[in-house]
Formats: C-alpha cells, structure tokens, sequence
C-alpha cells in the first residue's frame, strides 16, 4: 500500500497536455463555458446570474484572444485549529493538483490558455481573528513555493500567480480603521444580529484567544462579545474590501471554495465531497476499494477521526517539511 501511496502522490504534478486549438471564438467561448462549470467542479447548480456573468467573462477574453483570467478569492492562512498551523499540507497540493487539471483542459482548446490567481484575506485574519501575523507570513510562503512549483510543470499557457493582501493594503492602517468601525456597530440592529446568529459557530472555530493579542483571560461574556465582534468586522472588511479592489475584480473570473458564497462562483476545492476549503481543512488519503483517493476534512472532523488513521512518511513532489508524511484512513 505504502507504494500506491506514493505513487498516487506523485501522479498529484503529472499533467497531460494535449493541445487542439480551436479558432472559432463562438465555439470557444460555448466550450470553456462548459469546461468552467461541470457537475464535478462547482457546488450544486450554476444560477442564471452566475451563468450570465460566466458567458459574459469568457466572450470577453476570447474576443479580445486574451488569457482566461480566474481569481480564486481564498482565506490566504490555515486555520490555527488544523494540526499542520501555521504550514500548509496536503490539502493545498491536492487542491492545486485538482484546479490545474480543471483548468488545463482551456489550455487545450484555447492557445491564449488561462491566468489563475490566487488573492485573500490573509493578513485580514490577524485583525478579524486575532491570528499572529508571522503565521500568515509563514503560510504565505509556504503556499507561495507550492504556487511556485506548479506554475513551473504546468504548460506554458497556464500560469499561476498570488497577488499578496499587503500589496493592496497598509496594515496598521486597515487594522486601527477596522476595529474602530467594528467597535462602533450597534449587534442589535437587525441586520447585525442576523450575521451574527448566521456566522457564530464559523467565527468561534476561526477565532484565535492566544493570538496577536491574549485574551485567554477575559470572561467568558467578553469572549462572547469579541467573537461577536468579528464577524461585524469581516463584514465592514467586505464591503471596504470591495470598495477597494472592486476594478481587479471584475477583470477576473471570481471563484471561491466556500459554499454559498455570496454573488460568486462557488467551486469545490478537490473532487471529492463533502470538502471545507482547502486553507481551512486538513488532506488525508482515503482507502477505497485497494485505491488512494484524495479527502479533506475540516478541524472538527479531523479530531473525531485522527485516531484511525496512520501516518504514512513519503517523499513529496514539494520540497516542504510540512509534505514529509501523510495520514491515510483504511
């Protein structure tokens, strides 16, 4: 098994590439659209406005015999609660594995090819979630070398790029701006309360007490209180957020690997389902049928089933001490 193992694990930055470029723009743009939203891709069904948006996008590139632009809007650090904080780990290389074949298919068909391009929150979890700053800085790095390593075996018409929060932003300047503002929000108006009861569990999962600041010491009504907090503030950091990079957004296809994003299209971050986004879950291989199938659980669901699985060392196509082994449920 252990060589299945890695074989599987190697076949993870092996792509084929088969290029018949098609240079009828109509049937380009009918087809990228098709290759853009199959069943095993996105979550659930694509509606008439996403569809639109979707049609609208591809025309435009293809029109203009310009690459394909995706941004895939990510968290852009892992959640402190996965084991493998503040590194990345396996769900990241088999994210990256998964969206590369995806969107290699476009290259194919279309010379131009495709632009990925990864841009998130990031540094906006040190000030919505209290994380440590070098934390991110360390998942930024390491995601950056991943990035790195698969924009260099992919074919020559698929990049793959990261365009980093504090190349947009000042970050003393949005934390003192963002904590004012969310200090300021009444949580009983209506439309605050709502996000609040929506969003708790969420926020309480992504909340760090011995982060950039202690609060380990605080009541637990004042834990309550700041938790609520936050999720007042990401919402402020949203709209700000939009505000300020609304014009790099819509030059881009804008993806997102959580469920139900709002006016987003909202693809999975393996095949496999059910998936949390990749920056917040943790990759472990599944045994089905004598074969290794890619998974990734969420903290929560990680816990319940760490104790079934075992640790398996192998040498991984990304030179990380975070990819040196890897649990596998049999």
């Amino acid at each position: 098994m252990d060589q299945k193992i890695q074989e599987f694990l190697n076949k993870l930055t092996e792509f084929s590439f088969n290029p018949v470029f098609v240079t009828d723009k109509e049937q380009l743009s009918i087809e990228i659209y098709k290759l853009l939203t199959p069943e095993w891709f996105r979550f659930g069904t694509v509606d008439k406005q996403t569809e639109g948006s979707l049609r609208k996008m591809v025309t435009i590139f293809v029109n203009e015999n310009k690459p394909i632009r995706v941004l895939n809007a990510f968290g852009g650090f892992k959640n402190h609660r996965i084991d493998s904080a503040p590194h990345i780990d396996w769900a990241e290389i088999f994210h990256l594995s998964f969206i590369s074949n995806t969107l290699i298919k476009i290259c194919e068909i279309y010379e131009p090819g495709v632009q990925l391009e990864y841009s998130g929150d990031a540094h906006m979890a040190c000030i919505v979630d209290n994380i440590k700053k070098e934390l991110v800085d360390t998942y930024i790095r390491e995601f950056d070398f991943a990035i790195d390593h698969f924009d260099a075996i992919t074919p020559k018409n698929f990049r793959i790029t990261h365009k980093h929060f504090l190349e947009f932003y000042n970050y003393d300047e949005m934390k003192k701006e963002i904590n004012e503002l969310g200090n300021k929000e009444n949580m009983l108006e209506p439309k605050n309360s709502e996000s609040i009861e929506r969003n708790y569990q969420r926020a309480l999962q992504n909340f760090c007490f011995d982060g950039e600041e202690d609060f380990t010491s605080l009541l637990e009504a004042e834990k309550e209180e700041l938790i609520k907090r936050s999720i007042l503030k990401a919402y402020i950091w949203y709209e700000m957020d939009f505000e300020k990079r609304g014009d790099y957004f819509s030059s881009f296809i804008s993806i997102c690997n959580l469920k139900d994003f709002p006016e987003t299209y909202c693809v999975r971050s393996i095949r496999h389902l059910p998936c949390p986004p990749f920056w917040q879950g943790k990759g472990i291989i599944e045994i089905v049928d004598g074969e290794p199938h890619a998974v990734i659980l969420h903290n929560k669901k990680y816990l319940e089933e760490s104790r079934g699985l075992s640790n398996h060392k192998v040498t991984s196509p990304v030179k990380l001490d975070s990819l040196c082994e890897i649990g596998v449920k049999e």
